[in-house]
């Protein structure tokens, strides 16, 4: 329980740290083209704030399953991404 608490507030710290004005226009812009609204922001802080290690342990069966087949995704230009061995699929992010 209590290192549950401990993780929920460094996470929290990351997720809610003072920001300067600069900072605080900066993720608005990305909210904004994101579509993200300040709900759904909200909706992710509740969340934050009420895990629980029964929902960490849930998400197992998820990473297991990218441990296991090497998931991984990469954000970069399409050009230099499809000439690299290691890459199986390359899908625009951006139509």
């Amino acid at each position: 329980e209590n290192v549950m608490r401990q993780y929920v507030i460094g996470t929290m710290n990351a997720f809610d740290e003072p920001l300067s004005n600069k900072r605080k226009g900066i993720n608005y812009n990305i909210r904004y083209l994101n579509g993200t609204t300040k709900e759904e922001f909200d909706i992710i802080r509740k969340a934050i704030i009420n895990c629980q290690a029964k929902d960490i342990r849930a998400l197992y069966p998820i990473v297991e399953e990218i441990i296991n087949n090497g998931i991984c995704a990469i954000l970069g230009s399409e050009d230099k991404l499809q000439n690299l061995p290691f890459i199986d699929k390359v899908e625009p992010v951006i139509d």
